[in-house]
């Protein structure tokens, strides 16, 4: 289980201009003051010509640092295996359902032909994260897949926060959530060089106009598919990136 705490006297740095610097100051401040996430959304938003812009941008991330794998209890990462990439995009979908959708159960209903199996709880107050008596929900996920010659089990850690809006920010609430790989998810029982090794995401939204929400994903993963096929191949990469764009055509269903 995660827990994330807000410390309202916390000091921030200046939020970043630069795609590649406001990702990892979403990571470095999750458990900020929500001043502290509109001030990255507004220079987000500039970065990107969020009034206007409509084609997805997607690209590498730097990596993670051992410092930041520690904010989700990773301290022991070897964060020079990962790899990482980045995913913007619209969805047309209010706010207040995304929200939903994040935190639903029912995931593999949402995102049909995904998974084998699914499984996932809860594992803090959802209740109390409706009524707004905390920021924070968490779950943990397992799931079983297959595909393109592999197949295995994971358990993922997530949490989603609620940032309340600003008078500084024209965008109102944001959504932010981060997840983790719990252990690593082997694709041969009789062997440990395939798999993936470890896995962290952290995904974002925030509405631009009425029933447009502005969408960030970035994910750092070691995954070794086959031989020296692993997650810092462009195809690999552009899987992944390309089921996002799936993922986003499911949450657009979802809010119709």
């Amino acid at each position: 289980m995660l827990f994330f705490v807000v410390f309202a006297c916390k000091s921030v740095d200046p939020a970043p201009e630069d795609l590649d610097g406001l990702i990892h100051y979403f990571w470095n401040n999750f458990e900020a003051e929500d001043s502290a996430i509109h001030m990255g959304i507004v220079n987000f938003h500039d970065q990107i010509d969020g009034d206007t812009f409509a084609e997805i941008i997607d690209g590498s991330v730097t990596n993670l640092t051992v410092e930041q794998t520690a904010m989700v209890g990773k301290e022991e990462s070897k964060t020079e295996k990962l790899s990482g990439v980045f995913f913007t995009s619209v969805v047309k979908c209010p706010l207040q359902d995304i929200e939903k959708n994040i935190y639903a159960l029912n995931q593999d209903e949402l995102h049909p032909e995904t998974y084998d199996d699914y499984t996932r709880i809860h594992t803090s107050d959802l209740a109390a994260f409706e009524a707004r008596e905390t920021n924070t929900i968490s779950w943990q996920t397992n799931y079983a897949i297959s595909g393109f010659g592999y197949a295995y089990e994971a358990q993922i850690n997530g949490t989603l926060r609620y940032v309340n809006a600003q008078e500084e920010s024209p965008f109102g609430p944001v959504l932010i959530s981060r997840s983790v790989l719990d252990s690593p998810a082997y694709f041969d029982e009789d062997s440990d060089s395939r798999g993936m090794f470890q896995d962290f995401q952290m995904e974002m939204y925030y509405q631009r106009a009425p029933g447009e929400s502005v969408h960030l994903y970035a994910i750092w993963r070691e995954m070794v598919m086959a031989g020296s096929i692993d997650f810092s191949a462009e195809s690999s990469q552009r899987l992944v990136l390309d089921g996002l764009v799936e993922w986003d055509v499911d949450m657009e269903n979802s809010c119709q």
